[in-house]
């Protein structure tokens, strides 16, 4: 039998043995830390316990149903094909783009979309402080996400939390009219640079196969549809490295500027913990130690605009704030201590989600890999950043919140697809790259349908409380963001964009004076657990 056979050969390849046995382990391991330290997790990463499984059920399925040999053919002829990764970043932007559209939609459902997108269109409007009426403020912001997400001062004005290189991304999508692209977009550009990088450390093969690894992981393709910037993080760490890695003068002064609006992103740390294996690398080495110059004048305008930022919303601070010496002093404590037993149960809980959300095995293999690759300092490189984030993460004391595997770690990811594809490019090693590529393929038609399905139970979910408010005429909404399963948004409306306005609901009085105030005439159509609808004359 076919199947025996291929049972046969795959047991004669201790590689292949060892990574289906330890990636078996891996998952075990990990589910018994995260119970053991972590505690039962939350209902979002529940999801990693069946996905795991079907990781597993996909590794199996790779032993005893492989690809035909023909496989191994297609990848030479797609090796080299004429900008290959080109190619498979332009099928991944349109596929990215429809996922966007039609699974996740195009309307952010969480916090750490909404704030950059609400910043992008104060700067699509040439303005860097929104300001509203003082009396009309918690109607616009709901008030858990004041001076957490948006900072408001007591006269109405309003600017995001976060630093502005993703908003400033953000801006030409705004002027436009499809914010939403920005992710796509960012997506196929990494799959752009994964190519690249792994034909620069590696071979024409070895891309071929990162790719594929790449894509059929569902945090990438989920992440890469959503606003987060975590797939900016993806995208810039990949473009510093090869930056990094290209070597000449001028490489490394855009290097520096990369890293720079990388750490302007949304916070400095990811970039932070993803190139501080790098800068050792360099720090230690006096042959290279004189590429740090221009490195740093590259960071130089990122570091300008941080600065200015953080002093800019000093300006707006509170009296409390004031007191405590300004928004980023009082959320330093929350931002950043000693690794606990709860932060190193957090950040298991995310390498759980990290293995169970890509490719079947990919971590495993990208420790292979790693290994196996011991005379590339390039590769270490990439090994060394995922590991020096997974790490520095421990310092951060709360959970990733809502996402798509661990997005913390994103920033680091895009090295592990080429770490595992090195391992697989290598000699004799036909058995093992059949079955990563068999159990890829499973994955994919496993694993990745359940990861879309849970995306888009978070869309259906985040428009259930417009849908329970619609009626005739209905286009102002007061949304009670207190009600359990309304998924709160950072804002919910810049009344800058579009024809329906939607309001945090304060009470029927509040709202009726607010539409007595602000909006005369307009009729009461709809009120139910989820809030008002009003039409407006």
């Amino acid at each position: 039998m076919p199947e025996t056979s291929a049972v046969k050969r795959f047991v004669r390849d201790p590689v292949a043995v060892a990574t289906l046995l330890t990636g078996m382990a891996v998952a075990v391991t990990l589910l018994v830390i995260v119970i053991v330290i972590h505690g039962p997790p939350g209902w979002r990463p529940l999801l990693d316990f069946p996905l795991a499984a079907l990781a597993v059920a996909s590794l199996l399925a790779g032993v005893l149903l492989p690809l035909p040999p023909a496989i191994g053919r297609t990848l030479d002829r797609l090796a080299e094909v004429r900008h290959i990764h080109l190619v498979i970043a332009l099928l991944a932007l349109a596929f990215l783009a429809v996922g966007t559209v039609v699974v996740l939609g195009v309307t952010p459902p969480s916090v750490d979309e909404e704030a950059p997108l609400f910043q992008a269109r104060l700067f699509a409007q040439f303005r860097i402080v929104a300001q509203y009426p003082p009396g009309l403020l918690d109607a616009v912001i709901p008030r858990g996400d004041q001076q957490a997400f948006v900072l408001v001062s007591p006269d109405g004005r309003a600017m995001s939390a976060y630093f502005p290189g993703w908003a400033m991304l953000m801006t030409p999508f705004v002027w436009l009219g499809v914010p939403w692209l920005l992710g796509p977009m960012m997506g196929a550009a990494a799959v752009y640079l994964i190519g690249r990088l792994a034909l620069l450390l590696t071979n024409a093969k070895a891309a071929v196969i990162a790719l594929m690894l790449t894509l059929t992981s569902g945090s990438f393709l989920l992440t890469g549809m959503t606003l987060l910037p975590a797939v900016g993080h993806l995208t810039l760490s990949l473009l510093f490295g090869w930056l990094l890695l290209r070597g000449t003068t001028r490489d490394y002064i855009l290097a520096g500027l990369v890293g720079g609006l990388a750490l302007s992103l949304n916070n400095p740390f990811p970039h932070a913990a993803f190139a501080l294996p790098c800068l050792l690398w360099l720090l230690i080495d006096p042959s290279r130690r004189r590429h740090l110059v221009p490195l740093v004048l590259g960071y130089v305008p990122g570091l300008v605009v941080i600065t200015g930022w953080a002093l800019l919303q000093t300006s707006l601070a509170t009296p409390e704030l004031a007191l405590s010496g300004g928004f980023w002093s009082s959320r330093f404590p929350l931002l950043v201590s000693l690794p606990s037993l709860d932060s190193i149960g957090q950040r298991s809980l995310e390498l759980l989600s990290a293995w169970s959300w890509s490719a079947p095995g990919l971590l495993v293999l990208a420790g292979v890999g790693w290994w196996q690759t011991r005379d590339n300092i390039a590769l270490r490189l990439l090994g060394a950043s995922f590991v020096s984030t997974v790490l520095l993460y421990t310092l951060f004391p709360g959970d990733q919140g809502p996402g798509y595997g661990a997005r913390y770690f994103n920033v680091a990811w895009g090295g592990l697809p080429i770490l595992a594809a090195a391992a697989l490019s290598m000699p004799n090693k036909d058995a093992l790259r059949r079955f990563v590529l068999s159990a890829a393929v499973f994955g994919l038609l496993l694993v990745v349908p359940l990861q879309l399905l849970y995306g888009h139970g978070l869309d259906t979910k985040r428009a259930a409380s417009l849908e329970a408010l619609s009626g005739p005429g209905v286009d102002l909404y007061f949304v009670d963001f207190t009600r359990g399963g309304v998924i709160d948004t950072v804002l919910a409306n810049d009344m800058s964009h579009g024809t329906e306005l939607e309001f945090v609901s304060q009470g029927p009085d509040i709202d009726q004076s607010i539409v007595d105030r602000w909006f005369p005439g307009a009729r009461l159509v709809i009120r139910n657990s989820f809030g008002s609808g009003y039409a407006r004359p």
